[in-house]
């Protein structure tokens, strides 16, 4: 099994690289990417850890966001990565912005009677990056909701501690200049995500491929299969790397987010894809 795509605690999931690699490894994972959001500092504990396991293949990630129509946010895997620190302080940028745009959201939840505080409950945390999942977490544990889906109902636009900083993330084409320039390939995540028509999402992917964009990532835990067909369509088209990911956090409600999981249906992302990968870099 493969997975090219999942998060730790070094950005907004609940289990540590070293506990991600247990877990991925029991499940039957034996090449396996930690993607943190906008930062690479979980890798070192990741590499480190993985040595445990003779044989396992790691591919060293990162999940860069941008700024997608001043609305939203579109996140291009690095994966591969040569220079860190490149990319490091590329995406340090972006995580001074996430940690405002937390700072605005808390705020309005103050504002409204949810009793949390800024500097007592998150400023002392030890996020590398702070994200609306964090601050959905920080709510459950803190017993202000009941659920994580109505955590993030609050967060997310629509909610009353919804804040739109998007205007402000890096452009595409930045993120993509700074992943190749890092040595890694820029892989577009989650294409579903973006809520594009088939026509709409054909344009934008030529408009990244004309930026330098080297993957699409068809398979995904939270992609139809209808969806899948036709980001292969897309990949073959482009000339594009196929990867796959589940996009694991760890959130006990996203079951569907198991390791190595290509969609809802819980099927495995097809093992041709490592074979296709590592031949691609």
């Amino acid at each position: 099994m493969i997975d090219l795509h999942t998060h730790s605690t070094f950005s907004d999931g609940l289990f540590t690289p070293e506990e991600i690699i247990e877990k991925a490894y029991k499940k039957g994972v034996r090449l396996l990417s930690l993607t943190d959001h906008d930062n690479v500092n979980g890798i070192s504990d990741f590499l480190k850890y993985s040595k445990k396991f003779k044989d396992l293949n790691t591919i060293i990630g990162c999940e860069v966001s941008s700024n997608f129509n001043d609305v939203s946010d579109v996140h291009i895997l690095a994966l591969n990565i040569k220079d860190l620190k490149r990319l490091s302080i590329y995406s340090g940028k972006t995580n001074d912005i996430r940690r405002e745009r937390i700072k605005s959201s808390v705020k309005k939840l103050k504002e409204n009677g949810y009793n949390i505080d800024y500097e007592r409950d998150i400023n002392c945390t030890e996020f590398k990056c702070l994200t609306n999942r964090n601050l959905a977490n920080i709510l459950l544990n803190k017993k202000l909701v009941k659920t994580f889906e109505e955590a993030k109902g609050l967060i997310l636009n629509g909610g009353i501690a919804y804040c739109n900083f998007y205007p402000l993330y890096p452009k595409v084409k930045d993120s993509i200049d700074n992943i190749i320039s890092s040595g890694a390939i820029a892989v577009l995540a989650h294409p579903h995500r973006l809520k594009l028509n088939n026509e709409e999402l054909e344009k934008y992917i030529k408009k990244l491929v004309d930026h330098g964009l080297n993957g699409i990532e068809c398979y995904h835990s939270t992609s139809t299969l209808e969806q899948t067909e036709f980001f292969l369509k897309l990949a073959k088209k482009f000339n594009l790397i196929i990867t796959g990911g589940s996009d694991h956090h760890g959130v006990p409600e996203e079951t569907y987010k198991e390791f190595g999981m290509s969609n809802r249906l819980q099927r495995k992302i097809p093992e041709s894809i490592a074979e296709q990968f590592i031949k691609k870099i």
